[in-house]
């Protein structure tokens, strides 16, 4: 058997390093290689993407503000955090002499009437030109102008006033959302979300308990908390943060809601200096990574005890198409429970429980993103396409009509030093179907599409690019820069159980059965399995109790390192101070 520490193993009397594979190059795989690799574990890390995954979809731009020509790295999807909830990924950052700086927000928010032609449709671009687009035909119909602009940990009192509402308007918003804001604080602090607790007996008269928690559509209900203010400021908020469909959202522990709110509140936010391609290039020094190489299956032959192998992993070259296989006495799934339930197959009824979704962000300068929502266009003179081309040459906005659009703004909200990042949240409930998705957002989990809103969410980054994630409307190709398809992990009570059993043995029993939440019948789900059995482990955003962010990420590598014996050179918080 291999011991659990970096000195491997002993065969013929020769000490043997212990070989790790780790599949998945994003925050947590590197994490997790990084610190192994320190340990004197032969470390390689699989990545299917022809680019570490961390900052693959990531690109870079030309910035001339200050008549200073600058290339700077825009982070997609945007990588904000804040103290408070982010603590161990604070404590790498700071270990890694990362910089990092505050960074003040305002969220326009708005609304928008759409109707939507499920069939194949052709969009016209802004040179007149027809482009194909296979999927949903959408059209804005209402006024589109924001009914509120919000300032991050209200750095701007009074709130911002939006062009087309009046002053008394304007008062009675924000007083209303101060009471509602202030209400759902303190429920948080001191009305927490409550478990419902299911008994089964079990041999010998002994009954076992699965603890259910509160969903967010239950805790606000039972709470009281105004239909109004959800819909239109916490759903919208939250939404942009899990990238999800509002439905979807309400589905969540309330739990995971609360402790965000808890831990975030009145925490500054922070963003990188120069993009996460700097933490990705410390974690992998000495590292070794294949790129193009789609792991298959693994197969543990080892007695299932903790710490053993070998663990028999196959894999396609991708450039080549030529199946490999080797032996590793550890393999890190650092991938979502879609990849694990296909490559690990003995968790695939496991995985299937723990819902995913495939969201996309958008690289662009269509300023038709923005100028309905600012209701500014009006006041614009026309931009012909010699002055746009001239404008793309000098920057800093790629388009002449964009940074007339964001110079408008900007007179609108005064100097400030605050990114903008605007809210366009649909008014009826609809099947969306993503810009340039082919398949809904359920199909990833065998769900079925359920009619929800959704909120589009653009970050107007200060070169003069925009990040759009969840498009609502289809946009000019002719103006995308890139665009980043990637799984998002979901979370349900039923998800948070799963998780607990797999990683704390808390929970749910999955070898002697749990009660189905709506039938309440006994369910068989297999064989027992806890993280590391058979040499094989779970790492990422989702392998904690928790909202499926960045600090997910280094939480669950931390762990893994340490059950294998290597502790992280940064102080690492191992759980939440609350219940």
């Amino acid at each position: 058997m291999a011991p659990a520490d970096g000195t491997g193993y002993i065969k013929g009397g020769i000490i043997k390093r212990q070989r790790v594979a780790i599949v998945g190059s994003g925050l947590a795989g590197l994490t997790t290689a990084y610190l192994l690799n320190r340990d004197n574990f032969d470390v390689e890390v699989f990545e299917m993407g022809a680019k570490p995954s961390l900052d693959a979809a990531s690109i870079s731009v030309t910035n001339s503000s200050n008549s200073k020509l600058a290339i700077e790295r825009v982070d997609v999807p945007m990588r904000a955090f804040a103290g408070g909830y982010y603590t161990n990924l604070l404590a790498m950052y700071k270990y890694l002499e990362i910089p990092f700086r505050s960074q003040r927000f305002l969220f326009s928010f708005s609304r928008t009437e759409y109707s939507e032609n499920p069939q194949q449709t052709m969009a016209r671009n802004e040179t007149g030109n027809m482009s194909g687009y296979s999927g949903v035909s959408r059209s804005s119909t209402g006024d589109e102008t924001p009914y509120f602009i919000h300032s991050s940990n209200i750095h701007r009192f009074p709130p911002v006033k939006p062009e087309g509402r009046t002053w008394f308007e304007h008062l009675a918003e924000a007083l209303y959302l101060w009471f509602a804001y202030t209400y759902f604080t303190f429920c948080c602090f001191w009305l927490p979300p409550v478990a419902r607790t299911f008994t089964k007996p079990v041999e010998g008269g002994v009954s076992i308990l699965t603890g259910r928690t509160e969903s967010l559509r239950e805790y606000l209900k039972r709470i009281h908390l105004p239909e109004y203010f959800v819909r239109n400021y916490l759903l919208v908020l939250i939404s942009s943060v899990t990238t999800c469909p509002h439905e979807t959202l309400l589905n969540f522990p309330a739990v995971d809601v609360t402790r965000y709110k808890k831990f975030m509140h009145k925490q500054p936010h922070y963003m990188v200096e120069g993009g996460v391609c700097q933490i990705q290039r410390l974690l992998l020094e000495g590292v070794r990574i294949g790129m193009q190489r789609k792991v298959l299956s693994i197969e543990p032959l080892s007695n299932g005890e903790k710490g053993t192998g070998p663990i028999l992993l196959r894999w396609e070259e991708l450039s080549t198409g030529v199946v490999h296989e080797r032996e590793f006495d550890q393999v890190v799934l650092a991938v979502s429970p879609y990849c694990v339930g296909k490559i690990y197959r003995k968790l695939s009824k496991q995985m299937s429980r723990i819902p995913c979704c495939e969201a996309e962000v958008v690289v662009h300068y269509d300023e038709r993103v923005l100028e309905d929502v600012l209701d500014q266009s009006r006041v614009l003179p026309p931009v012909n396409d010699t002055a746009e081309k001239q404008c793309i040459s000098a920057a800093p906005y790629p388009s002449a009509k964009l940074g007339q659009l964001l110079g408008s703004c900007r007179k609108l909200l005064g100097n400030t030093d605050a990114h903008i990042i605007q809210f366009r949240t649909t008014t009826h409930p609809s099947n969306m179907i993503f810009h340039k998705s082919a398949t809904p957002w359920s199909l990833l989990n065998n769900g079925q599409s359920v009619p929800s809103l959704v909120t589009e969410s653009t970050h107007i980054h200060p070169p003069g690019v925009l990040l759009t994630t969840s498009t609502i409307y289809p946009l000019s190709q002719d103006k995308v820069l890139g665009a980043s398809r990637f799984v998002r992990v979901l979370r349900t009570p039923d998800s948070r159980d799963v998780v607990e059993g797999l990683f704390r043995g808390k929970g749910v029993s999955m070898k002697k059965g749990y009660v189905d939440e709506k039938s309440e019948e006994d369910v068989d789900d297999g064989e027992e399995w806890r993280n590391g059995d058979e040499g094989v482990w779970l790492c990422g955003g989702w392998c904690w109790d928790g909202m499926v962010l960045l600090e997910g990420c280094v939480r669950s590598a931390v762990r893994v390192a340490r059950e294998l014996g290597v502790e992280a050179p940064w102080k690492a918080e191992e759980s939440w101070d609350d219940n």
